[in-house]
């Protein structure tokens, strides 16, 4: 999986992202995150420490995590730089996402 990775522990699912989330490597993580459906998980943490690019496309796994992972769980994005909040904000999946610098 194209520099993203999948991380488990307890009912947290972990995704570590590379430095880009784009049409190139988003659709092989939600592939990857696909595989997790019926699973219990109560959180999604994405991991954004070295994120410096998300596209709409790239935002696709937020929103599947959202819906088919941890419906009535949370999503947190862990440390993003401000460039990607922004996109997370101005989308408006501020709304469902939980946003956090601390790491």
């Amino acid at each position: 999986m194209s520099g993203n990775s999948i991380k488990i522990a307890g009912d947290t699912i972990t995704i570590v992202t590379d430095e880009r989330l784009d049409a190139n490597n988003a659709p092989l993580l939600l592939e990857e995150l696909k595989g997790n459906v019926g699973k219990t998980f109560n959180r999604v943490v994405f991991d954004c420490r070295k994120l410096i690019y998300v596209s709409s496309a790239g935002l696709r796994p937020f929103i599947f995590s959202k819906q088919k992972l941890v419906p009535d769980g949370e999503v947190l994005v862990l440390g993003a730089p401000e460039p990607v909040v922004r996109v997370i904000k101005l989308s408006g999946f501020d709304s469902f996402l939980a946003i956090s610098d601390e790491v």
